[in-house]
Order: structure tokens, then sequence, then C-alpha cells
């Protein structure tokens, strides 16, 4: 089961946002800037899915842009279990930079 949301800005779709129910686990596929506005509503979806208990996987592959609350919001995802998944070098980096930065807390814990 796939739906996609698309969250639009004057006529200009700035983020979709695609959730696909898998066996065991849910995806949620980011395409276009996870910033502004977006970023509230991309968190109320995930939260939806998230009350589910199943394993959550985010894709990223698509994502063109993040701001500081969106860098925020995956790694709050990510902290509550959630694995990013990313192509390319600056998205890759980005799950690379939440990655340390959550090993870094738990070290320090």
């Amino acid at each position: 089961m796939a739906r996609s949301l698309r969250f639009k800005k004057a006529g200009k779709a700035m983020l979709r946002i695609t959730v696909q129910e898998e066996s065991a686990a849910w995806r949620l596929n980011f395409s276009g800037k996870l910033a502004g506005p977006w970023v509230t509503e991309a968190e109320k979806v995930w939260r939806s899915v998230l009350r589910s208990g199943n394993q959550i996987e985010v894709d990223l592959n698509e994502l063109t842009g993040v701001d500081a609350a969106g860098r925020a919001l995956l790694a709050s995802m990510h902290e509550a279990g959630a694995s990013l998944r990313a192509t390319g070098v600056e998205n890759c980096a980005l799950v690379a930079d939440i990655g340390q930065a959550r090993k870094k807390r738990k070290k320090h814990t």
C-alpha cells in the first residue's frame, strides 16, 4: 500500500512524501526540500507511522535540500530507530553526520 502526500507553496510542490507499508516495515520517501513548514508536515507523517510499532526506513535519495529543522527531524527519526537511506555525496554526508552525532551522544551517556 502506498500513498503520496504533496505539500505545495504558491502552486509549486516543495516536498513529496510517499508512504509505503511493506511486510514488517514502513518506508517514507522524501522528494524535494525538507525545510521550513514542510518539516512540521513531515514530522506529522513520521509520527503517524511511528505509532504502528514497525521498523521505519526513510529514503532520502530524492531529497534536494535540508534546513536545520529538517536535519533535527532526521536526527530524531534516527534516534527513535528509523534507518536513513541515501545516495549522492550530500545526502550520504548528511546521514553519516547524523550517525556520528548519535554515536557521540551514546558515548557520553
